[in-house]
């Protein structure tokens, strides 16, 4: 039974929507420096790094946020999906795994 998102996925989640003002996709090392609140990106650990990875992939599975891939200095781009994208993947994601063979 599922118990909702985790404290990381919350701060996380809560600082994709809050953005930069421009709203272009924020990295993965930008959102851990936000969701354990360092003063700069580089202060993040390889551990908090990886606890954020698998939060954002958490909420990808959810189909909450996106990702444009690795660009610049390697690290992912997330940025929030809207409620049309988010259909558009469910839809997609039942015509795949929605076919049963008799």
């Amino acid at each position: 039974m599922s118990r909702g998102l985790g404290k990381i996925q919350r701060a996380v989640l809560e600082a994709i929507k809050a953005g930069r003002g421009d709203k272009s996709p924020i990295s993965t090392v930008e959102l851990a420096q936000a969701a354990y609140a360092l003063s700069k990106p580089e202060d993040a650990t390889n551990a908090q790094l990886v606890a954020t990875r698998r939060a954002l992939r958490g909420l990808q599975r959810k189909t909450l946020v996106g990702s444009h891939g690795r660009q610049g200095l390697g690290c992912e781009q997330w940025f929030l999906l809207s409620e049309q994208q988010r259909n558009a993947l469910l839809s997609e994601q039942r015509g795949i795994y929605g076919k049963r063979k008799r």
